[in-house]
C-alpha cells in the first residue's frame, strides 16, 4: 500500500503548484525512476515528525524483482531516521519536472564502508506542475554573447544571472535600447568547462542599470531544435544538482 503520512504537499509546494498528477502506471513509474538513476539526480529526503532535510539518490533499479537501491542518506542523522522509521518521503527533479514519492525500507546493506538500502518500488509518484517558471540562479561565471539588429548587428556581451528551460536572465555590459519582442540572434551561453550552448532569444523585458552602465534583460528561447532542448534539460538539471549539494534554493 502507498504510504500516506506525507501525501499532502508541503505549504511551500502548495503555493507553487498549478496542478499535481498522481502517476500509478508501472511502466511510467519505472521510466521516471530510470531517468532519476541515469541523471544521478539528488533527492531531498524527509521523515514524518522530523523537520530536517537530508540527501540521497537512486543508485539501482530492478523492475522485475520490484526492488530499487537508494544511496546512503546524509548527513548521518538521516541514515538513523530511515532505519528507525522504515519509510522516507523523497522529492527531486527529473527532466525539468518536480517529483515526490515515498519508499519503504526492505533492508540495509553496506559496500566498501558505505551504506545503501534496498527498498520497494513506489506504487505511485506525484508529478508537480509549478505555476512559476522555475529558474536556477547563477553567479556571473556563465558568459553571454549575442547579436542584435538585422542590417548591422550589434555585438552584445554580458553574463547570465538565471536560467530555466524556457529562457534566461542576462546582464549586458553596456547600455542597449531593447524592446519587448525584439530578437537577439546567434546567442552563445558559455559555462566554465563546458561546450557552448547556442540559441536565439526573444526579449521579454529590458531595464537600464545606471550605476553599472549596463542593461538587465530577460528573454525566452526561440527556435530550439530537439538536440538543443535536450542539452538545455541536462544543463539545468546539472545546475540544480550543484545547487542541492550547496544547499542553494
Amino acid at each position: 500500500m502507498p504510504l500516506n503520512r506525507f501525501h499532502k504537499l508541503s505549504d511551500q509546494t502548495q503555493s507553487q503548484v498549478d496542478s499535481a498528477h498522481w502517476i500509478t502506471g508501472r511502466k511510467q513509474i519505472h521510466r521516471i525512476l530510470s531517468h532519476l538513476l541515469k541523471e544521478r539526480s539528488l533527492l531531498q529526503a524527509r521523515f514524518h515528525g522530523h523537520p530536517g532535510v537530508f540527501t540521497t539518490a537512486v543508485i539501482g533499479l530492478n523492475p522485475k524483482s520490484g526492488i530499487m537501491a537508494l544511496d546512503e542518506i546524509i548527513p548521518a542523522k538521516g541514515h538513523k531516521l530511515f532505519l528507525q522509521h522504515k519509510d522516507v518521503h523523497l522529492r527531486g527533479r527529473s527532466q525539468g519536472v518536480d517529483l515526490e514519492f515515498e519508499l519503504e525500507l526492505i533492508t540495509e546493506r553496506r559496500k566498501n564502508g558505505i551504506f545503501y538500502y534496498q527498498t520497494g518500488i513506489p506504487l505511485e509518484l506525484t508529478y508537480i506542475q509549478r505555476r512559476d517558471n522555475h529558474r536556477v540562479s547563477l553567479i556571473g561565471t556563465t558568459q553571454f554573447r549575442g547579436h542584435y539588429g538585422s542590417q548591422a548587428p550589434q555585438l552584445l556581451n554580458g553574463y547570465v544571472t538565471d536560467l530555466s528551460l524556457h529562457g534566461a536572465g542576462v546582464v549586458l555590459k553596456n547600455y542597449v535600447t531593447l524592446r519587448r519582442g525584439d530578437e537577439i540572434n546567434s546567442c552563445v551561453l558559455q559555462m566554465p568547462n563546458q561546450e557552448p550552448f547556442f540559441f536565439n532569444m526573444e526579449v521579454r523585458f529590458a531595464q537600464l542599470i545606471e550605476r553599472q552602465d549596463a542593461t538587465r534583460m530577460g528573454g525566452r528561447f526561440i527556435d530550439l531544435g530537439k538536440p538543443e532542448r535536450q542539452r538545455l534539460v541536462k544543463i539545468v538539471c546539472q545546475l540544480e544538482r550543484e545547487h542541492a549539494k550547496l544547499g542553494i534554493e
